[in-house]
């Protein structure tokens, strides 16, 4: 498809309207039923308008952050419900359920989805929509909507940085993942889906597994701290957690270096 064509039929501040609507109708499923899918959606339409704001502040410093501050903190609530979700499903899944970890998680996931609950209950969208005012208050007074030219300039600068933090010493795969995923976003928009898209795709399922198993480590860790697990199954589990992510990281880099750097 030409890209051109394919944002002629869609303005920026409609898909700004699109994202804010369905952040709006996903965190009203959330108050009805606080479930693993209604909060994967939840998180994942606000990853979308986040990376859509973000975009505006770097086209043309639009503040964000101030109306942000509600949807972050219920992104961050729900992030702590999944993360423990996400732990048990990978216990079993890796067979890992020792002694005492199953019913520490759950103990812990019942007081997540209570915070989770009291979140949404106390969220207010208002300042996404306020934000979303603003943006049209400030392309009404005959600034330009972003340009073709302009989001494939976007979508470089995204990959560039995925670029330089895989070269980093330290590799911080975590942050890679976040930027493939700001770009994959992005794309959403600009429907520009390149040869190499599933590529990529295939590379953030395994970034997100090895930061899954990130997480997992740490929960295991404060289980240990607060009792729930003892000490010699903590060890024996960041053990096992640990063998099972360094093997996926060093094929992970290999396979992502080959893709971001394909002409070396």
């Amino acid at each position: 498809m030409n890209l051109e064509k394919s944002l002629a039929h869609i303005s920026f501040l409609e898909f700004l309207e699109e994202k804010a609507g369905e952040l709006k109708q996903f965190t009203g499923q959330l108050r009805k039923k606080v479930d693993t899918d209604s909060v994967h959606l939840v998180r994942v339409s606000i990853k979308k308008w986040k990376t859509a704001i973000r975009l505006l502040d770097n086209l043309y410093h639009i503040p964000w952050k101030r109306d942000f501050a509600s949807t972050g903190m219920l992104f961050r609530i729900c992030g702590e419900q999944r993360n423990l979700e996400q732990g048990i499903e990978l216990c079993y899944h890796l067979d890992l359920a020792e002694k005492g970890i199953i019913p520490f998680f759950r103990q812990e996931l019942i007081k997540a989805k209570r915070e989770t609950r009291t979140a949404i209950k106390d969220y207010d969208i208002s300042g996404v929509f306020n934000y979303l005012e603003r943006v049209k208050a400030f392309f009404s007074t005959y600034h330009p909507l972003p340009r073709t030219k302009t989001l494939l300039k976007e979508e470089d600068r995204l990959l560039n940085k995925a670029k330089k933090l895989f070269q980093q010493k330290s590799r911080p795969l975590h942050k890679i993942r976040k930027r493939l995923k700001d770009l994959l976003f992005l794309r959403e928009f600009t429907q520009h889906a390149q040869p190499k898209q599933r590529k990529m795709n295939k590379h953030l399922d395994q970034l997100g597994k090895i930061q899954d198993l990130v997480v997992l480590e740490e929960l295991v860790k404060q289980g240990n701290s607060k009792g729930a697990i003892p000490d010699k199954i903590g060890q024996k589990m960041r053990g096992k957690i640990t063998s099972k992510r360094k093997r996926l990281v060093k094929r992970s880099e290999d396979q992502l270096g080959t893709f971001l750097f394909p002409n070396k």
